[in-house]
């Protein structure tokens, strides 16, 4: 059978090669089509009716894409597309029931980890009186109601399933082959905010798996051998385990593994919990490779900490803060600076956090509410929750905290929600910052304590920003809509036009460490390539 998966393809989309790898190995033809906005339609319905596919599954994983997926359904319907749609994803397995209720272009939806029920279904796709009696599928009845099977029980021994498919190019940051893969499924925590746990809770079988060292090392030693990586982004929800001496006896045996396979000085970036770490760890990480670790810090107060159910104290996340600085670890981390339960008070503290760490790139946001997560249900029986699984939202129980993240969201749009905002691209320069301080020490040095520089005026004049914005809040009348808009106006201004430098700036950094790498690389060439010519000739002397 032909396939065509489609999905987000920002880099490679590891849930959608998962599952074009187990279709391949049953036998059928599978194609990715890469779909990020409303904008691609017509390119992706063209493909498909170009390509004669039988099947069509959307991986719908992100709730704000959406109301996009489910349009290209209706205009591959509309345009006469008569195989079989199907869906999939952290959406879709919640609220299963509303999107095949609201979404007639699609046959059937997929709960949980698909690879076995996507199989399973495409065995049996000529059979439609047989889909509900597959384990994860959802389907309509005849009267056109939708049921579902019993979820499938998650694999457990994940070295069954074969890598996910590698069929594009690889990316390339700072002059080193990069690619994404995971060595575990599943999350320990249970964060109010996070559909994770949830996807987890509703399936059959264990909440976390991982895969063996072995596997692991494998495939990374093909991606190093064969494919030219160098950087690894493990995109586990929870790279490392909760005891950090379990971690440091994973990173241990992995590394091992990778020895024997001879893959030898690469860079690694994982995701890890405030709670999860210590100093132990740290060292062992930095000795495994890790040059980037993504912290899952989420409030700066311990009242945020509370209310997120994140199980662990603001003490953790400072010390985990403080061992990554001196041990200079690069690490980033987002804050729920807004969230439902949230006061002044604790906006307060969060910025005097913030005002520690300025030299960590960050970014603020409001916890929004995801199908499935224990924020959709706490909402909904308090009689907060507003709109539907396309879109959830809430207004903060206090009503100035309430004004601080209204006016936060004009001010800081551009700095902070933009995708190529000034926020998210000193995250980035100082991701490649850290790829040319792990492989090249001291020689990049100078520009490190540049991009260091600029990330702490950046984390400055955000606090000193959200603070104006704060105290504002904390004092204006509550129904001066004119005076709101006016201080909003002209706070979003000041903003803006410093932005304007501040990317600048970025800009011209970003292009130095790009030209660095450029040069390094073209070293590394010439270096691989003398070094090629010499065993030839040792070869041939030997002859």
């Amino acid at each position: 059978m032909k396939l065509a998966l489609i999905g987000a393809e920002y880099e490679e989309n590891l849930a959608l090669r998962y599952l074009a790898a187990s279709a391949r190995e049953a036998g059928h033809q599978v194609e990715i089509l890469p779909f990020g906005c409303a904008e691609e339609i017509p390119r992706v319905v063209a493909a498909v009716l170009a390509g004669d596919f039988a099947f069509v599954g959307l991986s719908m994983a992100f709730q704000h894409f959406a109301r996009d997926f489910l349009g290209l359904a209706a205009e591959l319907r509309a345009r006469g597309y008569r195989g079989h749609l199907c869906a999939g994803g952290h959406l879709v397995t919640p609220a299963w029931r509303e999107v095949l209720a609201e979404a007639p272009a699609l046959d059937t939806v997929i709960r949980h980890d698909g690879e076995l029920t996507l199989t399973a279904l495409l065995a049996r796709l000529d059979e439609p009186a047989a889909w509900r009696e597959i384990p994860g599928v959802c389907c309509r009845d005849e009267r056109g109601e939708p049921v579902a099977a019993p979820p499938r029980r998650q694999p457990d021994e994940l070295d069954r399933l074969p890598w996910p498919l590698r069929d594009r190019p690889h990316a390339v940051h700072v002059g080193f082959g990069f690619a994404p893969l995971v060595a575990s499924r599943g999350c320990f925590a249970n964060c109010n905010y996070c559909c994770i746990n949830s996807w987890h809770r509703s399936s059959e079988g264990k909440r976390y798996r991982r895969r063996s060292a072995a596997d692991v090392a494998d495939e990374m030693a093909y991606l190093y051998h064969d494919r030219d990586v160098r950087l690894f982004c493990f995109h586990d929800d929870t790279f490392f385990m909760p005891r950090p001496r379990d971690s440091v006896r994973m990173l241990g045996e992995l590394g091992a593994e990778l020895a024997r396979r001879r893959v030898e000085r690469i860079g690694v970036v994982g995701k890890a919990r405030p709670d999860h770490l210590d100093a132990e760890l740290i060292r062992a990480a930095k000795a495994f490779g890790i040059c980037r670790i993504y912290l899952g810090v989420e409030n700066g107060s311990d009242a945020g900490l509370l209310h997120l159910n994140r199980l662990h104290d603001l003490a953790s996340c400072e010390r985990a803060l403080e061992l990554l600085r001196a041990a200079e670890l690069f690490s980033c981390f987002n804050i729920l600076l807004f969230e439902p339960d949230c006061r002044l008070e604790d906006l307060e503290a969060n910025l005097a956090f913030l005002a520690r760490y300025v030299d960590f790139p960050f970014n603020f946001c409001r916890a929004e509410v995801y199908s499935g997560s224990a924020y959709e249900r706490i909402l909904r029986e308090q009689g907060r929750l507003e709109g539907n699984y396309l879109g959830f939202s809430y207004e903060i129980q206090d009503p100035r905290a309430e004004l601080a993240f209204r006016l936060s969201s004009v001010c800081f749009r551009g700095r902070n929600f933009a995708p190529v905002g000034v926020a998210n691209s000193s995250t980035g320069l100082g991701y490649e910052a850290a790829v040319l301080r792990h492989f090249y020490g001291e020689a990049a040095a100078g520009l490190c304590a540049e991009v260091e520089a600029l990330t702490c005026e950046l984390g400055r004049d955000t606090v000193e920003k959200l603070a104006k914005l704060v105290a504002f809040a904390r004092e204006a009348p509550l129904d001066d809509v004119a005076g709101a808009t006016r201080f909003a106006e002209e706070l979003a201004t000041e903003i803006n036009f410093r932005d304007l430098e501040l990317a600048r700036r970025q800009g011209e950094l970003h292009d130095r460490i790009a030209a660095f790498g450029r040069a390094r690389a073209l070293e590394r060439e010439r270096l691989d390539a003398g070094a090629e010519h010499g065993r030839n000739l040792e070869v041939q002397g030997g002859r």
